[in-house]
């Protein structure tokens, strides 16, 4: 792995030294099995002064080096993101105030329902959405029922990563004995146009991305690795 210093907020040197890729495929889906050794298990971002472990999977045309710097107008990327707090989520879930603060306590929120302490989204009515705007728009990250800790997006260029509207990636991680072994998987052959085909025989271009929580990795400070190139059998 390297540092990431193109934009800001840069990482002069990488949080993990190195990381081990496997990929495969069964035809119709393509996955790729990234380990990596981490002392510490971060998966919680309530407070302002938390931050997520996560990896990442862009992907975009052969033979571009401005594929490294997220794509261009005319050449975009899709980038696959596991994020360890949506991990948690899912596996233990929603993560809300109370989980970071444990004597939390509210005496009323409006259109809830049930007795308190209340926890998302099992307590709280349709009509309480008015109240979270972020889960009543959509917002990916508001949501406190997620159905995969990996989110697609797409981008062209520095500053344009975007939430693409059709989700479909799926994967799990897994913390154990100081490493993290995280599965990220795709459709070859995803129906939305905003996705990259991937077609057996063709080589396209790739790279990796890795967050370190606990070095208060977040956004553009990560650790990434060249321009890889993967071929689909």
């Amino acid at each position: 792995m390297g540092s990431q210093t193109i934009i800001a907020p840069v990482k002069p040197a990488p949080s993990v030294p190195y990381i081990q890729v496997r990929s495969l495929n069964n035809g119709t889906h393509i996955a790729f099995l990234i380990t990596w050794a981490d002392s510490t298990k971060n998966d919680r971002t309530v407070k302002i002064d938390e931050f997520r472990d996560g990896s990442a999977v862009l992907l975009g045309p052969v033979g571009e080096m401005a594929v490294l710097a997220m794509g261009t107008a005319t050449i975009p990327v899709n980038v696959l993101h596991w994020k360890a707090d949506w991990q948690a989520d899912i596996d233990t879930g929603f993560q809300g105030v109370e989980s970071a603060f444990p004597n939390f306590w509210v005496d009323m929120y409006p259109n809830v329902v049930g007795e308190p302490p209340y926890t998302l989204p099992d307590n709280f009515s349709d009509a309480a959405k008015l109240y979270l705007p972020g889960w009543k728009v959509g917002n990916s990250v508001s949501q406190p029922l997620k159905v995969t800790s990996v989110e697609e997006n797409r981008a062209r260029g520095f500053g344009s990563l975007a939430t693409e509207q059709s989700q479909g990636a799926i994967g799990r991680g897994i913390w154990e004995n100081g490493q993290w072994s995280v599965v990220i998987a795709r459709q070859l052959h995803p129906s939305d146009n905003e996705d990259i085909q991937l077609i057996s025989g063709e080589k396209y271009s790739t790279a990796f991305a890795i967050w370190d929580g606990a070095s208060g990795d977040v956004g553009a400070r990560k650790s990434i690795t060249a321009l890889l190139t993967l071929y689909v059998q």
